[in-house]
């Protein structure tokens, strides 16, 4: 059975949430954003931002 890969629909999150969530994960502002709009984030940068989305409800685990 093939796997679905595409995320969730896109989240629409404002900048100061934006910004604490980067905080939290230790990331660019930025890298939060292309997670969010499922661009390829690699290394320890890309899975700091998806921990962060996850715990805050974002993003599914």
């Amino acid at each position: 059975m093939k796997r679905e890969t595409r995320a969730q629909e896109p989240t629409q999150v404002d900048w100061p949430t934006l910004r604490q969530l980067a905080v939290k994960a230790d990331v660019d502002p930025r890298t939060i954003a292309k997670v969010l709009r499922s661009e390829d984030v690699r290394g320890m940068a890309g899975h700091r931002a998806r921990r962060a989305l996850i715990e805050a409800g974002l993003l599914k685990g």
